[in-house]
Parts: structure tokens; C-alpha cells; sequence
């Protein structure tokens, strides 16, 4: 990318996007793993999915993260004025996404208390704000 491939060159831009990047992802990345820890021993029949076929590994990184969802909402910014099932909601207002409460709609995720390793569409999650 353009405005990224010469970043090197700037120390302090460079650093201070390292330090964002250590910041950020330290957080969730700590919490999906040890999330993933814990429903792998609360869920043995999944580990031993796991242990039987690796090839799961990384449906089981996309369930992990929908059943813990690392980032569990945030905030927009209207651009436009809107209705959606009824509200009206105006340019420029905010809005809250819970993407923990969409991992979690059975109208769209089946089963979605149960940990399940090789669901199917195991990535169609909200997880990141995007998949449903």
C-alpha cells in the first residue's frame, strides 16, 4: 500500500503503530485463547474433534470466536438518516452494535448456545462487525 510501504522511514509513525497493534491485539487475542482453553475443557467431545481431525482448527478459531466474542460491540456514526424496523434514527446520531447479541441470534445462527466446533457456516459471525 502507498501510503504504508515507506512507514519504516518514519520512526515515530512506524512505533507508534507497533504500540497500537501490541495494544489492541493483546486484549482480544489473550482473551479469545484462553476463552478457547476453557471451552475446549467445558466441551470435551469438541476437543476430541479437534485431536481426531486438525484439519478443524481453524473452524474451531471461528467458533472460539463467536462464542467469545473478543469485541463485544461498538459505536457509528449515522451518515444518513435511516429507519430500520421501525426506528428512525437521524444523520449523525450514534449507534451501538452489539456483535456479541448477533453471534448469538438464533434466527440466524443455529444452536448458537452450544459450542460447536464444526457448526455449519462457522464463519458467519459478527465477530470483527462483518459476517451476517
Amino acid at each position: 500500500d502507498p501510503n504504508t510501504e515507506n512507514m519504516v522511514d518514519d520512526p515515530l509513525t512506524y512505533m507508534g503503530n507497533i504500540m497500537l497493534l501490541i495494544v489492541v491485539v493483546n486484549d482480544t487475542t489473550r482473551n479469545s485463547m484462553s476463552g478457547g482453553v476453557v471451552f475446549l475443557n467445558q466441551f470435551p467431545d469438541e476437543m476430541a474433534k479437534v485431536r481426531q481431525n486438525p484439519d478443524l482448527i481453524p473452524s474451531m478459531v471461528s467458533e472460539i470466536i463467536r462464542y467469545q466474542t473478543p469485541l463485544p460491540h461498538m459505536r457509528r456514526t449515522t451518515t444518513r438518516d435511516v429507519e430500520l424496523n421501525g426506528q428512525k434514527i437521524a444523520k449523525g446520531e450514534k449507534v451501538v452494535l452489539w456483535f456479541v447479541s448477533g453471534n448469538y441470534d438464533d434466527a440466524v445462527i443455529e444452536r448458537p448456545k452450544d459450542f460447536w466446533i464444526d457448526r455449519p457456516s462457522v464463519r458467519n459471525h459478527l465477530s470483527f462487525g462483518a459476517g451476517i
